[in-house]
């Protein structure tokens, strides 16, 4: 547009008279000069200048105007942009900078902002992790498509908690900026809130289903004066409490930063374990109830660090699970015991199943069947002297590939057992689908039945179902003589447990078999808890 220096419009383009009709029907030119148009003209002329820009609304839009002043013909040439689609763009990507996609919520750029101002202008503050439980089991499961819905309930139900920002980070992991907040009595009110928000199942896929947070927190000034620090030890205690089961709050303190190198350390140390010599195998047996004969052994992994000694399992079996090193543990312990089982035999030794535990991990490799095999023509096993054993839960994981590869290790000949049966959600509906040969009843109803008529019935009805099924049922953990004799008249098939015989080294297992009575002697009385062994080969059948 031609302006005179007073505002006067002398002369509007097509362009200009569009874009006014497009802001409003009736508008003409003049209407879409920025009110402050003549000031602007006088602020040029009296300093010398012939150029200006700047930006004004314009009822819902947003425009620029350029101003040239030609002062010599006392016109101004004028020129306006409508900016608002680049407004709400710009606007959105700043949101989404700012913001996680998927929930709404701020996201971690937001939260290092917030925080990082908050420790410039030295004031106090909290970090609080949070991260969702079994998140990863169920993309495992149900597929992504269903983590996505989780993550925006999960999201809504954090909003509800008043005067504190939620952010999310990426993943199930989210993250609470507390200003001000130091005080741990109000720190815990805090966690406890959140896990309220928790207690109600959520509704995905049509199931109902429940979870809960691994909460870790580090406190400004005391945990540290930077961003960096604070996060890094809010996660410390996060990590630890996941270590410990998950559902639970825990603040930071110095002794965690021990506890995570201590257990860096150790991951470090596992990976390297079975090539340094450092795995060995103890060899619990198992027995058959109405005879007494031993039918086989249990085969348990232990680890002797060169300078630590033996490491628990309740210590380094979920570390191994967590790096993934229980892969290569796991193919080393079948190797050994196909090697060890077999040797017994050409030792002239009666044959005994060897049982090898698979954790979940080794049960997924997609090459487990192919190094199985690789095992037992190696080792010149029979494959029928091997029995694997697999939980509830993993079988239940993915049924159709649990099934598909429990049908390549049944073509080899190999044995199936479930173990800590009864512990996990399987249907019977699928029970009756896998390829098993046994039921191995887990120790906790074992132990409790004399006591408890509940953990009774329970014994009573799964040995009742192996026997409709034609499985072999084992009851684990016996430790009495008593528990012995219920499983004796529940016409329980097998047992084992600290009454016959606690893990065994290689000798102990050799020494024991060596002096046990030949087939056809009788069994200790029941009073001491003995229970013998054959030598003869065919008295240790696959099934009883």
């Amino acid at each position: 547009m031609s302006v005179l220096f007073n505002g006067q419009v002398r002369y509007a383009n097509p362009a200009a008279l569009a874009l006014a009709t497009r802001t409003h029907p009736d508008n003409d030119a003049a209407s879409l000069l920025p009110y402050d148009l003549v000031e602007h003209i006088g602020t040029l002329l009296d300093h010398g200048r012939q150029e200006d820009h700047w930006e004004y609304l314009y009822r819902a839009n947003v425009l620029r105007c350029s101003l040239y002043c030609l002062e010599d013909i006392g016109v101004c040439h004028v020129y306006l942009k409508d900016l608002t689609t680049q407004y709400a763009a710009e606007t959105l990507l700043s949101h989404h900078t700012l913001h996680d996609m998927l929930t709404g919520l701020p996201n971690q750029r937001a939260f290092n902002a917030q925080l990082g101002a908050t420790l410039a202008r030295g004031e106090p503050a909290t970090v609080l992790l949070l991260h969702l439980d079994r998140f990863r089991s169920l993309m495992e499961t149900l597929g992504h498509a269903s983590g996505e819905p989780l993550l925006r309930a999960v999201a809504a139900r954090l909003a509800r908690i008043p005067g504190y920002a939620v952010h999310r980070f990426e993943g199930a992991l989210f993250a609470v900026f507390c200003p001000h907040l130091t005080d741990a009595k109000q720190l815990a009110q805090l966690a406890e809130q959140i896990k309220a928000q928790m207690v109600p199942a959520f509704h995905i896929d049509g199931r109902e289903l429940t979870f809960s947070f691994s909460m870790g927190a580090s406190c400004a000034p005391e945990d540290g004066g930077d961003a960096a620090t604070l996060l890094r030890r809010a996660d410390t205690a996060l990590q630890h409490v996941k270590r410990e089961g998950g559902n639970a709050f825990q603040r930071y303190f110095p002794a965690l930063d021990a506890q995570a190198v201590e257990r860096l350390e150790l991951e470090h140390a596992l990976a390297h374990a079975a090539e340094r010599g450092e795995l060995t195998l103890h060899y619990q047996p198992q027995f058959r109830v109405c005879d007494g004969s031993m039918l086989g052994v249990e085969a348990l992994v232990r680890w002797r660090h060169p300078t630590r000694g033996e490491i628990p399992l309740t210590d380094f079996i979920p570390l191994a699970e967590a790096s993934g090193a229980i892969v290569a543990i796991g193919e080393w312990v079948l190797h050994t015991a196909c090697q060890r089982a077999q040797a017994w035999q050409a030792a002239g030794l009666p044959p005994l199943t060897i049982a090898v535990n698979l954790s979940p991990r080794h049960f997924r490799s997609p090459v487990l069947v192919s190094r199985i095999a690789s095992s037992l023509a190696n080792s010149g096993l029979a494959a029928r002297w091997l029995e694997l054993e697999i939980t509830e839960s993993t079988a239940m994981h993915d049924i159709e590939q649990a099934t598909a590869t429990l049908d390549q290790l049944k073509a080899l000949g190999i044995q199936i057992a479930l173990d800590d049966f009864g512990t996990g959600h399987s249907a019977l509906a699928w029970l009756r689908h896998f390829p098993i040969d046994k039921l191995k009843l887990d120790q906790g109803f074992v132990r409790s039945m004399q006591h408890d008529p509940a953990n009774a019935a329970i014994v009573r009805a799964v040995v009742a179902l192996g026997r409709e099924m034609g499985l072999i049922v084992l009851a684990e953990g016996v430790e009495e003589t008593s528990q012995l004799a219920m499983l004796r008249a529940m016409r329980c098939d097998q047992v084992q447990g600290f009454l016959f015989s606690k893990p065994l080294t290689e000798a102990q297992l050799l020494d024991r078999l060596g002096t046990l009575p030949r087939q056809g002697a009788a069994s200790v009385p029941e009073k001491t808890g003995g229970i013998h062994a054959h030598q003869d080969a065919r008295v240790y059948p696959i099934r009883p």
